[in-house]
């Protein structure tokens, strides 16, 4: 897919922006959005910019915006869930692209000339080489909209400026379900952007011939939420399921958070019908590890699900039911 002559579109987008952002500029601002490092006159997303400090060389862009925004989106995409591209007949390049132009870029709005946005306090930062500083290029509003500080992002290449809107999508999903730093997303992001992508979130569903999807917890509860893909495996000679995180102690997944319980079966998750089970739920990207407990609750015909650190209190099981995908 190609996207020429885009320059005057964007010209139309920032003159909207400027005429719009003044009324903006007076809601109240959430405590999200995207960072910035600037060296002196030089600006990179703080994605990228710890991406280049861990090593990783950032591939090189077509120098046009919608090009970049597409090829990076897309494996963004299929890094989340690959199954959702390319439905309803829609060539995947054209779905991501209307999908981060409706939930990300139609939602800039643009601060006044001359004034900056208040830095948010959800991320860790790096140590900064001298004449460095972290700026804030786009924060999250309490409406949905994103205050845009344009200046920032003209001095973004089109490279970066991919980056500054897919962490949006990303990271906006992340915290409307618990996530509290964008430190997990810009680790992802920058593996992504040099080409070294992190093992996708469900890859062993994808060509799995059973699936079972479950869901567990209630809001207003101590009990903590989860969402999982489910499939039939065997492990070190071990019969038993894969369990795969959409959704894991009431946080949307970012990086892969995985599971094998054995002795137990899809056939027997649906049923109910299995002892209670432990397992080790890791992270594969951060290594971080949680004792994962699976059981059932007969008085409410439900299965029951809970993770904890070593060391932790143990919470409340989450009650919740699976249902067979296919």
């Amino acid at each position: 897919m190609k996207f020429r002559n885009t320059a005057g579109a964007w010209k139309l987008l920032l003159v909207t922006l400027l005429l719009v952002g003044g009324a903006a500029h007076a809601g109240g601002l959430s405590d999200g959005g995207g960072k910035g490092v600037l060296c002196n006159d030089r600006l990179s997303t703080l994605d990228l910019f710890e991406a280049r400090q861990r090593g990783l060389p950032i591939l090189r862009g077509e120098g046009n915006f919608e090009e970049d925004l597409v090829r990076f989106g897309t494996e963004v995409f299929k890094h989340f869930n690959r199954e959702n591209l390319g439905k309803n007949g829609k060539p995947a390049g054209e779905m991501v692209r209307e999908v981060l132009h409706k939930t990300v870029i139609s939602r800039f709005r643009a601060i006044p000339a001359g004034e900056r946005l208040p830095s948010t306090s959800d991320a860790t930062l790096p140590q900064l080489p001298s004449g460095c500083s972290v700026v804030q290029i786009a924060t999250y509003r309490g409406d949905g909209t994103i205050l845009l500080d344009v200046e920032y992002w003209r001095k973004l290449d089109s490279v970066e400026r991919a980056a500054l809107v897919v962490h949006e999508y990303i990271y906006h999903r992340a915290r409307t379900s618990g996530s509290t730093t964008s430190d997990e997303t810009r680790l992802v992001l920058g593996l992504i952007f040099s080409g070294k992508n992190p093992v996708p979130l469900f890859k062993p569903v994808w060509t799995a011939e059973r699936v079972a999807w479950c869901l567990a917890g209630s809001s207003g509860t101590a009990a903590e939420n989860f969402e999982f893909y489910v499939t039939d495996e065997t492990d070190q000679g071990k019969n038993g399921i894969g369990i795969y995180f959409r959704r894991f102690k009431n946080v949307y997944v970012t990086a892969a958070t995985w599971a094998f319980v054995p002795g137990v079966q899809i056939k027997d998750l649906i049923a109910r019908t299995y002892p209670l089970r432990f397992a080790t739920a890791k992270n594969l990207l951060s290594d971080e590890e949680w004792v994962f407990e699976l059981g059932t609750d007969t008085s409410t015909e439900s299965i029951t699900v809970r993770a904890h650190q070593v060391g932790e209190s143990t919470p409340p099981p989450s009650l919740g039911s699976c249902r067979l995908e296919r």
